[in-house]
């Protein structure tokens, strides 16, 4: 039980102490914020942890393989569509 309480005052503790030092406005922005970073955090954990036992099967070769043409999609995109990390040059104002 004393372990799940460390781990909780270690992900929310920043949140805590923004809300103790900043102003209400910028101490809610800085929990919104938090709030996206834990839940991208959360998420590619899960992926990692599924991804895991297929790696250790099969040598971990078409995994890497898989996930490296995953992320180079969402970082690059296609011809056809933007990217919502580098949008095109055409559409960049």
């Amino acid at each position: 039980m004393s372990i799940l309480l460390v781990a909780q005052m270690i992900i929310n503790g920043d949140v805590v102490l923004a809300k103790a030092l900043f102003d209400a406005e910028a101490a809610g922005i800085y929990a919104v914020v938090a709030l996206v970073g834990r839940g991208v955090f959360f998420l590619s954990w899960s992926i990692v942890m599924a991804a895991f036992p297929m790696a250790a099967r099969d040598g971990g070769r078409q995994v890497v393989r898989q996930a490296a043409a995953v992320i180079g999609v969402f970082i690059f995109g296609t011809k056809e569509t933007e990217s919502p990390v580098c949008p095109s040059p055409q559409t960049a104002v």
